[in-house]
């Protein structure tokens, strides 16, 4: 079940940046997944390298656990574990 992700802001989190263009770039392969632009296993590959990349701690970045969630959340929908 989809839910509406908030991203909360916490004294020291993720780089709100950094955040924001993996999210991108995750949804970005989900988009090409579902309309045939790329296989799923290659938006899977390149999903999977997208995340092994650090991302860096800001003060008043995005908290990690909200991330880290949202994150997971868009992985299972590209691996088709989720709706």
């Amino acid at each position: 079940m989809e839910q509406n992700r908030v991203l909360r802001t916490a004294m020291k989190g993720y780089h709100k940046m950094q955040v924001m263009v993996l999210l991108d770039g995750l949804n970005a392969l989900i988009f090409a997944a579902e309309n045939g632009d790329m296989t799923r296993e290659e938006a899977i590959k390149e999903a999977e390298a997208l995340t092994r990349k650090p991302i860096q701690k800001a003060m008043g970045g995005f908290r990690m656990d909200d991330a880290d969630a949202y994150i997971a959340e868009l992985l299972a929908k590209l691996k088709g574990e989720s709706n």
